[in-house]
């Protein structure tokens, strides 16, 4: 893969990035060193979640359970938060994976809030990049003989979560339950007429307007992709302007999440708890004592069919939307 040239403006703004991702770990260092001196840091829970591939569907997987009382459980915690380099068996767009529930005192709070606004300022200077520069960054951010940045290991952000630090959160945490979000499916329900529009809002956005209205005004192979555009409309001709498809189709790999409880100013339980990813360590601030269920391994689970409810075949492709077997309307 050849490293593209760069015009002045854009060599400024790899610089920028270069900059503030040498910020980051340079305070990840010393917020390290930090935590790892604060007798206020309770571990509840952790276990290490294996690394996997970029294509891999697992059906099961089982998670290492780390001894919270453990020094070296400590460790491997802040190691994850502050390692933004790749492990030799890890694919690069893939991360490393902790799950655990953490009690924190204020001063460490404080300390990883700067550490997610820094995450986030890096985030935000990577997008300013072209995309034929952003995707050789994994790279020129390392040094020579050290393994390339995972960008995405730099990029996520620590959950936190203080009724103190934090005024907007519902309350105070009364349990934690992680639990494994298994294979399915995402997308939203859409109609057709919105799905229609979008398509060509995005098509004359990069191509100039009238680009998808009939007749077309040239059909050149070279552009692939307005030709994409063009097929997608097409294929929405026949159906009703009314009709709902399930669209933005993808499927979701087995992840953990966390079912986070909170209680209201009587006491009370909420009964709709906040769902968290859990694949780093969850850092909680407050007094009030809460309970914790640990991460158990993902086991096989029989998946029926009879519930189907889409098409086997979509309407239209990336965008990819499907049609319901009994048609829905709005």
């Amino acid at each position: 893969m050849r490293t593209p040239a760069f015009t002045e403006k854009e060599a400024l703004q790899r610089e920028v990035v270069r900059e503030k991702f040498y910020a980051l770990k340079s305070f990840g260092a010393n917020l390290k060193q930090l935590l790892l001196e604060d007798n206020s840091l309770a571990i509840h829970t952790a276990c290490e979640i294996p690394l996997r591939e970029a294509s891999e569907v697992p059906e099961s997987l089982e998670v290492k359970q780390l001894d919270p009382a453990h020094e070296t459980t400590k460790c491997a915690l802040l190691d994850l938060l502050t390692d933004f380099y790749k492990a030799d068996e890890q694919n690069i767009v893939s991360t490393k994976r902790l799950s655990g529930v953490v009690s924190i005192g204020v001063t460490g709070f404080r300390q990883l809030q700067q550490f997610n606004q820094l995450k986030a300022s890096l985030k935000e200077a990577m997008l300013q990049l072209p995309f034929k520069i952003r995707r050789h960054m994994h790279k020129y951010l390392s040094q020579p003989g050290q393994p390339s940045v995972v960008l995405l290991q730099a990029y996520r952000q620590v959950p936190l979560y203080s009724k103190a630090q934090l005024p907007d959160q519902p309350g105070t945490v009364a349990k934690v339950q992680l639990h494994w979000r298994r294979k399915g499916v995402g997308g939203k329900q859409t109609t057709v007429d919105e799905l229609r529009e979008r398509l060509i809002a995005e098509a004359n956005s990069l191509f100039g307007e009238g680009c998808c209205q009939k007749p077309y005004v040239e059909f050149s192979s070279a552009n692939g992709k307005l030709t994409h555009y063009r097929m997608n409309v097409e294929a929405l001709a026949g159906l009703p302007d009314n009709e709902v498809l399930f669209a933005d189709y993808r499927l979701i790999r087995p992840h953990p999440r966390a079912n986070i409880f909170f209680t209201d100013s009587q006491g009370q339980v909420i009964a709709k708890p906040l769902t968290p990813i859990a694949v780093m360590p969850i850092f909680i601030q407050q007094s009030e004592l809460f309970t914790v269920k640990p991460l158990s391994n993902l086991t096989p689970r029989d998946i029926s069919r009879d519930g189907k409810q889409l098409a086997d075949q979509p309407v239209t492709e990336n965008p990819y939307a499907f049609r319901y077997l009994t048609p829905r309307y709005r």
